[in-house]
């Protein structure tokens, strides 16, 4: 109890969230299969610049190679107010060089989160375009964005808002919360 387990080693052997090597071949493939956006998880609060950072040097050095990679977002809960302000001025402000990672929805980065938190500045919040981070028990809210979804028929958020967004999530407690 309290130590971190795995289920089984990964393609690349056992690894830190900080070794360039095995983040660019994740860039790697998520860029060959197409995807659009990355939703990092700071939903517990937790921050992560070290590893934050390795994961938007890979992408730009596969992006300046000319590869149409994944742009990223953020989605928070917990302390959600405090984790958008910390992003806003460690990653959004003080890396304008990565401005072309974000991904963006209304013509500004998208970030999910409690945009009217009171920790949130009126500079922080005319900055992003904003979608309330959905959980699965919350009462269902239209300019939602899923964390994911225990339905066995996955809900749609945000139709008739211009961007209809889905979650497919990499892991999911469905069977032992449903």
């Amino acid at each position: 109890v309290g130590n971190r387990h795995w289920w089984g080693e990964s393609l690349f052997g056992y690894y830190r969230s900080t070794d360039t090597w095995v983040v660019e071949r994740d860039i790697q493939m998520l860029t060959d299969a197409g995807v659009d956006f990355l939703a990092l998880d700071y939903s517990n609060a937790t921050k992560y610049p070290k590893q934050l950072l390795v994961v938007l040097k890979a992408l730009d050095k596969y992006y300046q190679q000319g590869f149409d990679v994944p742009q990223v977002t953020f989605m928070t809960k917990a302390s959600s107010g405090e984790i958008v302000m910390h992003l806003y001025e460690t990653v959004y402000l003080a890396y304008p060089e990565y401005s072309h990672l974000w991904y963006c929805l209304d013509g500004k980065p998208l970030m999910i989160g409690a945009k009217n938190a009171e920790e949130v500045s009126d500079a922080c919040r005319a900055y992003f375009s904003w979608r309330f981070p959905q959980w699965p028990r919350e009462n269902f809210r239209n300019d939602g964005f899923p964390w994911m979804d225990f339905g066995e028929t996955q809900t749609l958020y945000g139709e008739g808002t211009g961007t209809t967004i889905m979650s497919v999530s990499v892991a999911q407690h469905s069977g032992t919360l449903a």
